[in-house]
């Protein structure tokens, strides 16, 4: 339930369109009144409503009473003031009475009424602590993400950077491995720095193996083939680090089942070059 159905369902509105309800109450109807035309329209509601009852129930005095009044006052037997007293008295209290109860019953409404806000402020704050909590963890989230990825790009360049350095090192050999029979126009460039024994290879132009097959570079020494490394990626944009080699007198690349061989297939020699 809203304040506005609060407001509607808690009778302050019918005490107001009697007249009864204190000037405070009166004055914080008015102001939602002013604030919420459903308020304003409960009221002119319950106004109709009071009349429509007074019209309904109301109780048209005896035929004569007027004259016998006025005899009674020729004759000077109007009802005394001792007459009177018991009758009156008797309303005064039952009015009290009322008066205070309605008293009690406002005091009651206010009460509730002050708890009903504090506790709709309650639950807007726990509302306003849970979105705020929702959208630290979402923040926190995308902090994690967005420091994997400053992470993973700050290793992507070590990697670039260090490859720059390497190819860019005096000392650093392009060894340029040209097609066989198979295939003529295949290429492939080895880099070879025999100081620090690294050695890179490029694909220039190579077609891509099939599923159960892999390329596989092989480094000769003294007419000796020894694995240098499988390709995982023929690609013209890819330098990938090989095996490191002290000595080496050619390298050549075959294609080899998935998971590479030991020795190599010469039969399936796609590039070879000598240093």
């Amino acid at each position: 339930m809203n304040l506005k159905e609060l407001i509607i369902s808690s009778g302050i509105l019918e005490d107001y369109a009697l007249g009864s309800a204190s000037e405070t109450d009166a004055k914080g109807v008015e102001c939602l009144a002013r604030c919420y035309p459903e308020i304003q329209e409960e009221i002119f509601l319950i106004q109709n409503s009071l009349q429509r009852y007074a019209e309904q129930y109301k109780v048209n005095p005896p035929e004569g009473l007027k004259e016998k009044i006025w005899l009674s006052i020729q004759n000077d037997t109007a009802p005394t003031a001792q007459s009177a007293k018991p009758h009156f008295k008797g309303a005064s209290g039952n009015l009290t009475a009322i008066m205070v109860k309605h008293k009690k019953w406002i005091a009651a409404a206010s009460v509730l009424f002050v708890f009903t806000g504090l506790l709709l402020y309650s639950l807007y704050l726990h509302s306003q602590l849970k979105e705020t909590n929702n959208r630290f963890a979402l923040l926190e989230t995308e902090s994690k993400l967005y420091q994997k990825e400053l992470q993973a790009q700050k290793e992507a360049y070590t990697l670039v950077r260090s490859q720059f350095d390497f190819l860019l090192d005096p000392f650093t050999e392009k060894v340029v491995l040209r097609g066989t029979s198979i295939q003529p126009e295949a290429l492939a460039t080895v880099y070879w720095n025999k100081n620090s024994q690294e050695v890179y290879v490029a694909i220039n132009n190579l077609p891509q193996p099939p599923e159960d097959k892999q390329f596989q570079l092989w480094a000769l020494v003294d007419g000796r083939p020894f694995d240098a490394g499988l390709i995982e990626e023929v690609s013209a944009l890819n330098v990938q680090k090989m095996k490191s080699f002290k000595d080496a007198d050619a390298f050549a690349i075959t294609l080899e089942k998935k998971g590479g061989s030991q020795v190599p297939t010469l039969e399936a020699m796609y590039v070879i070059g000598t240093i």
